[in-house]
Parts: C-alpha cells; structure tokens; sequence
C-alpha cells in the first residue's frame, strides 16, 4: 500500500508511509483501529505516533509491544513509531474519513504535556 504524499511523515530525510505502519499494526490482536500520524520533533522534523482504539477484551498494550508485533512482521526498525497514544475513538471528518489532522494535534498536545 502506498499513501499520498501529503499523509507521508517525513523523519530526518526519511519517508514513512503511514498507511504500511497502520496495515501492520491493525494485525495486533489488541488492536481495534489505528492511525499514524507525524508529531514535530526538533531535530529529526517529525516522529511517528501510533494512535490505537484498543478492543474491549483485551489489555492495551504498550509501544514496546507494538515495536515487537512490527519486527515480528518483518517492518523496518525505520518505520517504527516512537509514540503511542491510546484514544477510545478516532475522530471522523463529516465524510467518515480518519481526522488525521485533528488526531496529529491531539497527540501533539498529549505528548508536549508528558
């Protein structure tokens, strides 16, 4: 799967399809629905975050065991992302779509306040 351009985070130089990482990580069996989105970082432009709905019958689960789920799948240690925020619903545009840009804000917000 490829991304548009304009959803590609761009960390130090290096493009991630956020779309690749999300596929991988709608595979984990906690995992209800995902989307990654880019947070600004001082040095590298952006990092990537995992933003996850987590089904009801399982625990969430923390960002080394998604870093562990990727590698089990084969993903570049590249694309990994360096942050996970857990939400109970992802935002929708009037559409139905994923609110990325609403959901790049929140988690800016969430990870300045950490």
């Amino acid at each position: 799967m490829v991304g548009r351009i304009k959803d590609q985070i761009i960390r130090g130089g290096y493009n991630i399809d956020p779309a690749e990482v999300e596929a991988a990580l709608g595979r984990h069996p906690a995992i209800a629905a995902v989307a990654v989105v880019g947070v600004p970082e001082r040095r590298l432009g952006e990092q990537a975050c995992a933003v996850c709905c987590v089904r009801a019958d399982q625990p969430a689960p923390g960002l080394e065991d998604l870093k562990q789920h990727l590698s089990e799948l084969g993903m570049s240690k590249k694309k990994w992302p360096e942050h996970l925020l857990i939400i109970g619903a992802l935002p929708l545009t009037a559409t139905g779509k994923v609110d990325k840009k609403q959901l790049a804000r929140l988690a800016a917000t969430a990870l300045a306040a950490r």
